[in-house]
């Protein structure tokens, strides 16, 4: 479970994040009148918290956005109703760990505006069956089959990449990575990566450049769990 805020009034919002294998049963302990998952304006440990059904992390889970005042109520309470189920408090860093071994991209970070739908491994999200601005513009892209692809990658060694760190492949430079960690499930480094189409292949053997220092690395299918 995770929690965060903005620096505003009393009654500016909150974040609460709940997600794991029970989110749902950990939530509605808190009391009778919680909504269900995708309503607003439910409520919570006595006070009105606006409430969505959210799978990020690659589980089941819930975005809780109780004002300040009731923020750390509502906090606690999920805590307590949790606690025989084994819920704990974590941070983004842990968020954005388990995003990533699910293959599941940052706004900012794996995309920001400039790439197009297949370079993100999202072009499965266009409909492509009717006109739209910028269909011509995809269409002569994906024809020429010549753009970068987001993949995955994961280290040969115990190598940790990090965003921004330069891709290789047999010494020549064809991109890098978007998103890295240590992948605490697998216990080895994981990323994502944007590379050309010669270095995107599953299985393909690579070296991330971690600090002045060539790290072996391979394509692997995505999620990585």
């Amino acid at each position: 479970m995770s929690r965060g805020a903005r620096p505003a009034g009393a009654g500016a919002p909150t974040a609460v994040h709940v997600r794991g294998p029970l989110p749902h049963e950990a939530l509605f302990r808190c009391g009778p009148r919680l909504r269900a998952p995708g309503a607003l304006g439910g409520r919570a440990a006595g006070g009105s918290t606006g409430n969505r059904g959210a799978g990020y992390t690659g589980e089941p889970g819930f975005e809780l956005f109780p004002s300040a005042v009731e923020g750390l109520g509502v906090w606690q309470a999920i805590l307590k109703s949790g606690e025989d189920l084994g819920i704990r408090p974590i941070g983004l860093g842990a968020r954005d760990t388990l995003r990533l071994e699910k293959g599941y991209l940052l706004s900012g970070q794996d995309f920001d505006g400039h790439q197009t739908p297949p370079e993100v491994n999202s072009g499965w999200l266009v409909k492509w069956n009717h006109d739209f601005i910028g269909r011509d513009v995809l269409e002569r892209q994906r024809s020429r089959d010549d753009y970068r692809r987001l993949v995955g990658i994961r280290m040969e060694d115990r190598g940790i990449p990090r965003h921004g760190h330069l891709i290789l492949l047999r010494g020549a430079d064809v991109g890098q990575v978007t998103s890295g960690t240590m992948s605490p499930s697998l216990r080895v480094g994981i990323a994502l990566a944007s590379v050309n189409k010669a270095a995107s292949a599953i299985e393909t053997t690579l070296d991330v450049d971690i600090r002045g220092t060539l790290h072996p690395a391979r394509v692997v299918k995505l999620p990585f769990l």
